[in-house]
C-alpha cells in the first residue's frame, strides 16, 4: 500500500533504509509539500519530522492499517490536512 502511495503522489516517497533483524528490507515513507524527501533538509527547511514506528510485535496489525490510513488522508488533504 506505501508502494501504491508513493506511486501516486508525487509528495510522498518509499525508501529502503537498511534491513530488519530478520533480514527483510526496513522501509522509510516520506510525505512532504515540497519535492524534497532528506530528513536533513526537511530539518533545515524548519519543518518538524514526525516518526510514526509500527509492525515491531507480531499480531498488532491496527498501527500499520491506522498509518496507511492516516498517511492516506494527509496526501488526499482530507478535511484540509495538509
Amino acid at each position: 500500500m506505501y508502494q501504491l502511495l508513493d506511486n501516486k503522489n508525487e509528495n510522498a516517497v518509499l525508501l529502503e533504509k537498511g534491513l530488519t533483524d530478520c533480514g527483510k528490507p526496513l522501509h522509510l515513507f516520506i510525505i512532504n509539500n515540497e519535492p524534497e524527501f532528506s530528513i536533513d533538509k526537511i530539518r533545515e527547511q524548519g519543518k518538524s519530522v514526525l516518526l510514526i514506528n509500527n509492525g515491531i510485535h507480531p499480531g498488532e496489525p491496527e498501527g500499520i492499517d491506522a498509518s496507511l490510513k492516516f498517511a492516506d488522508d494527509i496526501l488526499r488533504n482530507k478535511d484540509e490536512m495538509s
